[in-house]
């Protein structure tokens, strides 16, 4: 079928939070490998990341149930782009961090947390409009304390 730009722009407004389901899918996928590598390596650092990653999983998630049904607030495209620029903030972060506790295992191209980490990528970019990208690149821009 063919649209014009209007018809376009409208569906990308309207559903733009619906966007968030492969992202968070992508991080829980992320979360529960990392759960899975804390039981077998009992290291303290990737069990406190997978509670961490666990605990903003659920909170991004009762934010898209939340904004999920408001779909006429006049707040509700800012914040679904919010909402999906997070997802996908947070799939790629989650990723990484399975990535980085299963050390070098996860450079076969057969590991899950490679696999997870490309997904995250491509979520990254997938249906991107101007106003995810800004969003994306505005949480990413975050200053970081010196290290």
């Amino acid at each position: 079928s063919e649209s014009d730009r209007e018809t376009m722009q409208r569906n990308d407004r309207n559903g733009v939070l619906g966007a968030t389901s492969m992202p968070i899918g992508c991080a829980s996928a992320a979360i529960r490998l990392l759960c899975a590598t804390a039981e077998k390596r009992h290291m303290s650092a990737i069990e406190r990341a997978s509670a961490s990653f666990s605990a903003e999983w659920e909170s991004a998630n009762r934010e898209i149930e939340e904004w999920g049904g408001r779909g006429g607030d006049a707040e509700f495209f800012t914040n679904a782009v919010r909402i999906r620029a997070w997802c996908i903030e947070l799939a790629v972060r989650a990723a990484h961090a399975a990535v980085t506790a299963n050390s070098g295992a996860a450079n076969l191209l057969s590991h899950p947390a490679q696999r997870i980490y490309r997904e995250a990528m491509f979520y990254t970019i997938q249906a991107q409009t101007h106003e995810v990208l800004d969003a994306t690149l505005n949480r990413l821009e975050r200053p970081h304390p010196r290290g």
